[in-house]
């Protein structure tokens, strides 16, 4: 019996934790429609498109639980205050004005708010609904993140499956910005037609995707379908440490990227580059220079599979920007399959900083836990932090 009620006052209790956050925005023409996003931290994110039958008023309900929410616009054509603050359940209601902009140029701004991506307004931007690639008719949201997407890495972000947002699209946008540079050249030019420099085509997806990602390839265009999951847990947060405010990101959609670019390490040409120009490092092959660096014959190594480049690339990632590269490490071998270091036989890696190189056994990658084969990553990694500080 006491356990009966102690399962009811629980439920009782989960059920009181719940309210109702109601956002109401005002200023905005009938017909026209605004996107709300509230947010809590990185633990939930919600987002709902307001339409106005008047001129006067709209508003959203949405259902959250105690703490700290942000609340915020994106509304391209109006002017809109910056993000918004609102602790439940001491308050429970967000108002914003928003003012129709005016003149026919362009005008952009961003700058820093609780919103986690920042406030961006956008003024006027005349670009096309929708564009034909090859004989694709696809259709393209226009905020400023989704241009220069376009412009720059020749990435088009289409609106047929989920709607982009303008915060999704600046993460997107952040993510390939945060490579180490433009792969594709300077100044190259996207031809829709031709398919000429298209990078690939992302739609995004509510439903759960293996690894956040899922390829295929369509008359010659890339096409990647991105799980809403990835863009969750790569919130932008503003944080601040010993008074300075600066941002913090997640790699999990760094690695959706990637592993596009790099078709889950298929493409050798994409992670090679990402591992020179990222991190200083070269995956080795059986060849005669192996052979020279390790002083052993090269049918003692082995190309690494594609995985296992993913994944140390992966945990390289997710040290701090100043660990990417040591001038002590530039060469990563893999022993060939099934058999062990000579010299140390039970190692499943070996960082000889002597020869500015990790060897790897097979055995550091058919563990079966994941968990040990990213601290191994590290750990050999670690070797090569020393002479950062002597």
């Amino acid at each position: 019996m006491k356990k009966i009620l102690f399962i009811l006052l629980a439920f009782t209790n989960l059920c009181q934790a719940q309210d109702t956050l109601t956002v109401n925005v005002r200023g905005f023409y009938a017909g026209d429609s605004i996107r709300v996003i509230v947010q809590k931290s990185v633990e939930s994110q919600q987002q709902e498109w307001l339409t106005s039958s008047t001129d006067t008023f709209a508003s959203l309900k949405f259902p959250v639980d105690s703490g700290e929410w942000a609340v915020f616009l994106d509304a391209t054509g109006y002017y809109f205050s910056t993000a918004k603050t609102v602790l439940i359940p001491t308050g429970n209601s967000v108002d914003f004005l928003v003012t129709p902009a005016t003149g026919t140029g362009f005008k952009y701004t961003w700058q820093d708010d609780d919103s986690y991506v920042g406030h961006a307004t956008q003024v006027y931007i005349n670009e096309p609904t929708k564009i034909v690639i090859l004989s694709d008719t696809v259709s393209v949201p226009s905020d400023y993140s989704s241009i220069k997407l376009r412009n720059e890495y020749g990435v088009i972000l289409s609106d047929d499956d989920e709607t982009w947002s303008s915060d999704y699209s600046y993460r997107l946008y952040k993510m390939f910005e945060s490579l180490p540079s433009n792969p594709f050249g300077e100044g190259s030019k996207v031809d829709f037609e031709t398919g000429e420099n298209v990078t690939g085509i992302f739609t995004l997806s509510d439903s759960v995707i293996s690894q956040d990602l899922r390829i295929t390839t369509i008359n010659g265009v890339k096409y990647g379908r991105i799980g809403m999951d990835a863009f969750t847990y790569s919130n932008p947060q503003i944080v601040t440490t010993d008074g300075i405010q600066g941002k913090f990101y997640s790699k999990r959609l760094y690695h959706v990227v990637v592993n596009f670019l790099a078709e889950f390490g298929s493409n050798d040409e994409i992670v090679d580059w990402i591992a020179r120009e990222r991190f200083g490092v070269r995956f080795m092959k059986s060849d005669q220079e192996t052979e020279d660096l390790m002083s052993e014959d090269e049918s003692n190594f082995q190309e690494f599979f594609d995985s296992e480049k993913m994944e140390i690339l992966a945990m390289f990632e997710e040290l701090p920007e100043g660990f990417h590269k040591q001038d002590g490490l530039k060469y990563l071998v893999r022993r060939v399959n099934g058999q062990t270091n000579p010299t140390y036989p039970s190692a499943p890696a070996i960082a000889w900083t002597g020869l500015n190189t990790i060897e790897w056994m097979s055995k550091a990658f058919i563990s079966g836990d994941l968990n040990y084969l990213r601290r191994l990553i590290l750990h050999e990694k670690a070797h090569f932090f020393m002479g950062i500080f002597i």
